[in-house]
């Protein structure tokens, strides 16, 4: 990245040596096309706390719940990630942590935590088995983002005024705790250890 830019307004030159800080939000608005009842999809890209991409798209085919819905606004949210991080690897920022996405959904979340509830999702089998390689895999880990703070809102929907403002300084990156860097290590210790119960889970039953 070069210490000419400092994403955010980050003075700490330290951070940009560190494993880089690469997270995401990602969120769907069910059935919210009144023409096609197809869902509105969005997510944002932050680097260094700083957004570096972001969509709002129609999806293409129209879904039967809300995490189906999520399900496939994730998927594409982690395929604009791999390309992100495929850059960074050529830049040489390449980071040994998995990437975090943020997601409000909880059904959703459930689903890559416990594969014996996939017999409910069958109906999106390519896009659950790339979520769920990922996720065991490490490269990634989703982590439950209260609906109030999750910023990908933004893109999907109108929001009340309190709500959009406060999502846009979240975006701005402005007064946020000093801690937030130890809070994300720990989520993601635990998000790691949840990955390798997982596969542990995983191995047993394929035995």
């Amino acid at each position: 990245m070069g210490y000419g830019i400092t994403l955010g307004g980050v003075d700490n030159l330290d951070l940009l040596q560190s494993d880089q800080y690469l997270m995401a939000y990602t969120d769907s608005d069910y059935a919210a096309c009144q023409d096609t009842r197809r869902c509105i999809g969005g997510f944002i890209t932050m680097l260094y706390k700083s957004p570096i991409s972001w969509v709002s798209r129609r999806h293409h085919i129209v879904v039967l719940s809300t995490t189906e819905a999520e399900y496939i606004a994730l998927c594409y949210c982690m395929q604009e990630l791999i390309y992100i991080k495929l850059l960074l690897r050529e830049l040489g920022c390449e980071s040994s942590k998995p990437t975090l996405i943020m997601e409000d959904n909880q059904s959703c979340i459930k689903i890559y935590n416990n594969p014996e509830l996939h017999g409910r999702s069958k109906h999106i089998d390519i896009k659950y088995f790339f979520v769920q390689e990922k996720v065991t895999r490490k490269e990634f880990t989703i982590s439950y983002c209260n609906t109030n703070a999750m910023c990908a809102d933004i893109f999907i929907k109108p929001l009340a005024k309190p709500l959009f403002e406060k999502i846009r300084e979240l975006l701005r990156d402005e007064d946020r705790p000093p801690s937030e860097a130890a809070a994300f290590d720990s989520q993601l210790e635990k998000a790691i250890k949840k990955a390798d119960e997982l596969k542990y889970k995983e191995a047993a039953t394929a035995s």
